[in-house]
């Protein structure tokens, strides 16, 4: 998981002329980082374990990045809430437990003799 993120931050990198440029819009701007940056850091999340310690990386990708589209250092005391009230984004755990929830819902629906419905009530054995 760590190691995604660390490759989606390459990513993000390779278009630092995209995010300092002063011609396209912050509209633009946060089009592109949710097409290209987002959807590619949370690819398949849906089957992710869910951990604190996950979420709190997700969340700082997120917020790092959006900071930098928007040009903001450390210097200038802006709260996490303001950046994404500023770029009307929500944070990434909370994008990530949506699709779970979807994810299961589908799953709910399948007919009961399918393997994935079996795998939402299967109960591993334990080994002494």
């Amino acid at each position: 998981m760590h190691y995604i993120l660390m490759a989606k931050a390459a990513v993000f990198q390779r278009l630092d002329n995209v995010w300092r440029s002063s011609t396209l819009s912050l509209k633009i701007k946060l089009d592109l980082y949710t097409s290209l940056i987002v959807s590619t850091a949370i690819y398949a999340s849906e089957t992710w374990k869910s951990t604190a310690r996950i979420r709190r990386q997700l969340d700082v990708f997120h917020q790092r990045n959006l900071r930098k589209i928007l040009g903001i250092t450390w210097k200038d005391h802006v709260t996490n809430m303001e950046v994404l009230s500023r770029t009307v984004q929500r944070r990434l755990q909370d994008i990530v437990a949506e699709r779970r929830l979807r994810m299961v819902g589908h799953i709910i629906r399948i007919p009961p003799e399918r393997p994935a419905n079996h795998a939402m009530s299967w109960t591993p054995r334990r080994t002494n």
